[in-house]
């Protein structure tokens, strides 16, 4: 926080900078060069790293912290990535999920990637998440194996939009699709911003119906289209 006094950022990177992450912290090293003339920071020269023990990291102000037992924090490039070790968002995990944030400093340009990943299932934790981005995905799995990996690309201008890009891969897997429940032998589902795509699936309804099914969401507008190969009935 003490750069803070220095130099001021957008909204959104300021808030990853200085707010969204708490913990007990460690000051690695900070380096960089001072304009005595200007009294400022070079930002160009400025590398530094921190590391976190305990840490809380807030993805969205409307979803709960992600818990991780060490998080390490590196500047370089006017870059900003987070590397999180073992991290829980609530009772699901979240290994292998990290936070990059390009050209920090620069209003223009600057972004923040969240790569989000799972082997949990897709649950009321992994959805809640979502929700907090305002994507509703209209699916519930009770059962199974999944994994998972999202990735949201959040621009500092509010006049860009997000994107999201996400594959969640199912298998044996008993699920709801809004009241519908049904068994996953197997089901890749897309997410591309605000559609979901289901594919090369093997679907199961109880001992009524047996099918592969290919069904695209707009979940927007709540709508869906697609087809269906019955193979049994």
């Amino acid at each position: 926080k003490l750069l803070k006094n220095f130099f001021r950022l957008g909204k959104v990177s300021e808030s990853w900078m200085y707010d969204n992450v708490t913990g007990d912290i460690r000051l690695d090293y900070l380096t960089g060069q001072f304009d005595l003339e200007k009294q400022k920071p070079i930002i160009d020269s400025i590398k530094g790293e921190v590391t976190i023990k305990d840490a809380k990291i807030r993805f969205h102000n409307n979803a709960k912290t992600v818990d991780t037992n060490k998080l390490k924090i590196k500047y370089k490039n006017d870059n900003l990535s987070f590397n999180l070790e073992n991290p829980i968002y609530n009772n699901s995990r979240l290994y292998g999920s990290e936070i990059n944030i390009k050209n920090l400093s620069s209003l223009k340009n600057g972004e923040v990637n969240v790569l989000i990943k799972s082997d949990s299932l897709l649950n009321d934790d992994i959805l809640e998440i979502l929700k907090a981005y305002k994507i509703n995905l209209p699916l519930f799995q009770k059962s199974g194996k999944l994994d998972s990996s999202l990735h949201i690309k959040i621009p500092y201008q509010l006049s860009k939009k997000m994107h999201f890009d996400g594959i969640f891969k199912l298998n044996n897997a008993d699920l709801k699709l809004n009241d519908f429940e049904f068994f996953a032998k197997k089901a890749d589902i897309v997410l591309k911003d605000s559609v979901v795509t289901i594919s090369n699936s093997e679907l199961k309804h109880k001992d009524i119906l047996s099918a592969n099914l290919n069904l695209e969401i707009n979940t927007k507008d709540s709508t869906a289209s697609g087809e269906a190969k019955i193979n049994s009935f």
